[in-house]
């Protein structure tokens, strides 16, 4: 036959020890259930408790909302994009409106620069030849006859 340990485990006399120094009256009801709900003095969490990490923005986003310009940093037309909603617009003339055709080309306006100018002249007078005393505040149109 095998040597067996002579010493042996009271084992119904340590159970018997436990319950006496905690009895189960006293102990808490998480004691036996081990249950979340059988807890006492649960903290109390906000509804973000019980969403997922993904539904929010890493710290690198944080960070970088932190130093963008946000919207009501900005003037009303970067949102609008109305030309109204501008502030120090300049001033425009009539011919803002115009189309281009309404006005002379380059090569017109070449030409015009170097025509004689009427200014300083009162009268035009259309002659078939230069008279012999002319006045200085008449322009004089030659014509063949």
């Amino acid at each position: 036959m095998a040597d067996f340990d002579t010493r042996q485990i009271d084992i119904d006399g340590l159970i018997a020890t436990a319950n006496a120094a905690l009895p189960a009256a006293s102990a808490a009801p998480v004691a036996t259930s081990g249950a979340y709900s059988d807890l006492s003095g649960l903290p109390v969490f906000g509804n973000a408790a019980f969403t997922e990490a993904t539904d929010y923005a890493t710290q690198a986003q944080g960070e970088i909302a932190e130093t963008a310009v946000q919207p009501g940093e900005l003037a009303t037309v970067a949102t609008s994009g109305q030309y109204d909603d501008l502030v120090g617009t300049p001033s425009l003339g009539t011919a803002a409106a115009a189309d281009t055709g309404d006005f002379a080309t380059a090569e017109q306006g070449q030409k015009a620069d170097t025509a004689a100018q009427a200014v300083g002249f009162t009268t035009i007078a259309v002659v078939t030849e230069y008279p012999a005393e002319e006045d200085p505040n008449t322009l004089y149109v030659l014509v063949s006859a």
